[in-house]
């Protein structure tokens, strides 16, 4: 007589430690939840407390590399990028390294914390200062629009491709998640900014970018190293 297939179900439920009570087993659910909760807010408030001094700085020009143009050139860096926005494509290594580590789950919901707790720090912030600052200080909303959207879409683009595309040669899901989520970053925010505007801003858009790729190329140089104590999430490949 053929043998019956057993329910897999059945088979766990069978191989259950009879000493295992369901007030243990809630127990320890209720203890990996805490864990994974008090590990996704530390990884937020990091990455969050960052967002905020990047924007501390927007209204500062980045001119640091405008001598390698020339006065008055329409092309200058700091036509277009500032201190603060010079800074924020560290966060999307941040992001990339947080996703090899906890996965694409834990990554995406760190970038939606992040973000909200970098809301509510500017808000305290800016409530704390409100006394001296003037509406002069303050950015306005389509500008304030575009650079959150842009870069919580960059972020989260660069989380995607970097989660497809792991495994394998090592540098390929740090490349590609990193030039995919800044070309998502850096068409938005030009398209929403500076569309109209009577301002060279395609050619600004590709040279953000360009400055962005080599970026990205040289974030293996740090990538690479830190393979080994960044463990990958469930051990997928050495990369």
């Amino acid at each position: 007589m053929a043998e019956t297939r057993r329910d897999p179900n059945l088979i766990h439920e069978e191989h259950r430690p009879r000493d295992v009570s369901a007030v243990v087993r809630l127990r320890k659910r209720l203890a990996m939840a805490l864990a994974k909760f008090v590990r996704t807010a530390q990884l937020s408030v990091i990455l969050g407390a960052f967002v905020v001094s990047c924007f501390l700085f927007l209204d500062l020009p980045m001119r640091s590399f405008d001598v390698f143009v020339g006065n008055g050139s329409n092309m200058q860096i700091s036509n277009w990028l500032s201190q603060g926005e010079a800074w924020l494509p560290l966060s999307l290594f941040y992001v990339i390294l947080v996703t090899r580590r906890y996965g694409a789950q834990i990554a995406t919901q760190v970038v939606w914390v992040s973000w909200i707790v970098a809301a509510l720090l500017l808000l305290v912030l800016f409530i704390y200062m409100a006394p001296t600052l003037s509406a002069d200080d303050f950015p306005d909303m389509r500008f304030s629009g575009g650079l959150v959207g842009s870069w919580l879409l960059g972020q989260l683009v660069a989380i995607g491709i970097y989660d497809v595309t792991r495994g394998g040669k090592w540098w390929r899901a740090p490349l590609y998640g990193a030039l995919f989520g800044f070309a998502a970053q850096t068409f938005t925010y030009f398209m929403v900014i500076y569309f109209e505007a009577t301002v060279p801003w395609l050619n600004w858009l590709v040279a953000d970018y360009c400055i962005k790729a080599v970026m990205a190329v040289l974030f293996l140089a740090l990538y690479y190293p830190l393979r080994r104590p960044l463990r990958a999430y469930l051990g997928e490949g050495r990369y």
